[in-house]
């Protein structure tokens, strides 16, 4: 007796689909006992959020890291033996970095040409700096390194920013510069590190020692 079985595929995609329901019908005939297929695509809605409910970026770039095989160390560690592995690392992403930040003539060129949507403009400007955001938070945990915990300590240095009479310094580009009270980060990145790896070290040894 013949049956049918009614089976759903969701595919994603970044471009259009071209002769995929012959694609899909052709594999799923290969099954041993098929006899006839046919498969039909439908336009799925935009979802209400792109992301899910109580998203988290530490979370969502350790589950990415680990999802591509990328390094994600459960406490702050050097990725490479010796320095010129650390030095080859260090090159390579700085050309990923300096890729994704060329794509800044590309909305300058969009700009210039004019007749330009700008909820267009601004979607690709958030694509932009959102990708720079998540590819350095993505290196940074593969360093170990947390980014709530580090962009925290940052944050709080520049804050103390001010100036004298606590407004804020300029330079000629808008950037803002160090007041009098300002204090560096780093003292407080390096205790920070050397905690967690303490703490790793301590869970780490049998219990009783």
């Amino acid at each position: 007796m013949k049956q049918t079985t009614r089976i759903t595929i969701t595919i994603s995609h970044d471009k259009p689909l071209k002769d995929i329901t012959d694609l899909v019908s052709g594999r799923v005939y290969t099954l041993d006992g098929v006899t006839d297929t046919t498969a039909t695509i439908l336009e799925s809605p935009e979802p209400e959020s792109a992301l899910p409910s109580g998203f988290v970026l530490d979370k969502a770039i350790e589950n990415f890291n680990k999802m591509y095989g990328l390094e994600a160390p459960d406490s702050p560690t050097l990725r490479a033996g010796t320095p010129e592995k650390m030095i080859s690392l260090l090159r390579k992403f700085h050309d990923i970095l300096q890729e994704e930040m060329a794509e800044a003539g590309d909305l300058v060129d969009k700009l210039e040409a004019g007749n330009v949507d700008p909820l267009e403009i601004m979607t690709d400007i958030a694509d932009w700096l959102g990708d720079i955001m998540v590819y350095c938070a993505s290196e940074m945990r593969k360093y170990g390194l947390r980014s709530n915990d580090i962009l925290g300590i940052i944050m709080s240095s520049n804050f103390s920013k001010l100036g004298p009479d606590g407004r804020p310094i300029y330079d000629e580009r808008g950037k803002v510069l160090k007041g009098p009270g300002y204090w560096k980060p780093e003292p407080m990145i390096r205790r920070l590190l050397e905690a967690q790896i303490r703490q790793v070290q301590r869970e780490s040894q049998p219990h009783g020692y």
